[in-house]
């Protein structure tokens, strides 16, 4: 499928491309048209906009309310392609930004900024069924333009604003909730209780955490294991259901299942916004904070029944 570029009145050669960008040259793009709809272009079981709207132009900088929505809830993950010419063929040019849990006919929305070279791109979502596959897909065109001339050469000063406030995700506790016992599998679990805490003065995205073992006490040493909270998807990694505003806890409360320990002592670790697991994980994960050295708290001491 090919994506082209419309500025008002003037030919579609205004879009060029260079190595290792994709670069719009003036003047800006004011509208987008695919030229070749895929019929899951505006697929009915999930879509994804800009609140201020797809298929138009941003300027660098630029801050728009990014709004997901599923009529039969599921998880959706969100990737940015980056591709000028198709997005079928474009797995090299996508990068996941954000997996949202989205219940039916309540939409998502998280904070997005133009931060990329000028170019244009599409924000591609994906809703996956019950066994984890692709069931439907939905995209938002949009570009990135050149800045104008003006404000490249100075004559035009830009109002200084204040940036946004950014979360601070921190786990505040995490206790036993009773002692450790044997499976019939020969696995100790441990039946753990965790609260995570925005501590910052923005709000804070879907997250998931996990929990990694070891028998001495190093982190570097340590392994993921499963934390299963009931009501989850995955026996792994529970996530939150809805954005975390500030000064907020969000409770956990789940088994920790470690395979076969040798020791008489297991120390546990628990990552909050964590990467673990993913295929694809965004720079600092889903959530961009504060503070990214704070998301790990442990060691907690575990006498193995």
């Amino acid at each position: 499928m090919i994506l082209a570029a419309i500025s008002g009145g003037e030919d579609e050669k205004a879009v060029t491309k260079k190595p290792g960008a994709l670069v719009v040259s003036p003047p800006p793009i004011t509208r987008l048209r695919p030229t070749h709809t895929p019929t899951f272009w505006a697929a009915p079981e999930v879509s994804v906009v800009f609140a201020d709207g797809c298929e138009r132009a941003y300027v660098p900088g630029e801050v728009s309310e990014v709004l997901v929505e599923a009529n039969v809830g599921g998880v959706v993950r969100i990737w940015l392609v980056a591709e000028n010419e198709t997005i079928a063929a474009s797995t090299d040019r996508e990068v996941l930004v954000r997996e949202v849990k989205v219940m039916p006919g309540q939409p998502e929305a998280f904070m997005w900024t133009f931060d990329m070279s000028p170019g244009v791109y599409a924000l591609r979502a994906v809703l996956k069924d019950e066994f984890g596959d692709a069931a439907a897909e939905s995209y938002c065109l949009f570009a990135v333009s050149e800045p104008p001339a003006g404000l490249k050469e100075g004559t035009v000063t830009p109002t200084p604003t204040e940036p946004p406030p950014m979360p601070d995700l921190v786990v505040s506790a995490a206790t036993l909730m009773d002692a450790p016992r044997w499976d019939q599998d020969e696995n100790v679990r441990i039946p753990l209780y965790v609260v995570v805490r925005n501590m910052g003065g923005g709000d804070a995205g879907i997250f998931k955490i996990s929990v990694s073992a070891a028998a001495l006490p190093d982190f570097q040493a340590a392994q993921p294991v499963p934390y299963t909270v009931e009501g989850e998807e995955s026996v792994w990694y529970p996530f939150t259901d809805k954005p975390l505003l500030p000064g907020r806890p969000a409770a956990f409360r789940g088994e920790v299942v470690v395979p076969t320990p040798s020791g008489k002592y297991i120390f546990l670790w628990v990552i909050v916004d964590s990467c673990v697991g993913e295929e694809f994980a965004p720079g600092g994960c889903r959530v961009l904070e504060e503070d990214e050295e704070n998301n790990i708290f442990g060691p907690i001491e575990v006498p193995v029944p």
